[in-house]
């Protein structure tokens, strides 16, 4: 019975985190075209271009967040010491790209 639920939060969870890293490109791609169209006019700055990466980034760190969430979740249901393994990876992989990222929006948003 707890497994059902936990696999449907699972789920859910991940469809979460998916939805807010297609959310952030969304928001990433419309600034991105205001900021190509913005050249024409001769408005054109690397500050844009900075906005732009702080907030898609933004939007990858809470995705990460969520996905991590849920293959937590996932191992904690399955019980398998190879699911445990292949979670210590992905965790750690995604905890080191959320790292940098992390680091890269700070010296991003420190330069303003």
């Amino acid at each position: 019975m707890f497994k059902g639920i936990f696999e449907s939060a699972s789920v859910v969870i991940d469809i979460a985190g998916v939805s807010i890293l297609i959310w952030g490109f969304v928001l990433a791609f419309i600034s991105l075209i205001k900021w190509e169209i913005s050249k024409f006019v001769g408005k054109k700055t690397l500050e844009g271009a900075q906005k732009i990466r702080c907030v898609l980034g933004t939007y990858i760190l809470i995705g990460l967040e969520f996905m991590i969430i849920s293959d937590i979740i996932q191992t904690v249901i399955s019980h398998s010491k190879d699911d445990l393994m292949f979670l210590g990876v992905i965790v750690f992989l995604r905890t080191t790209i959320g790292f940098f990222l992390g680091k890269e929006l700070e010296q991003i948003k420190s330069e303003k």
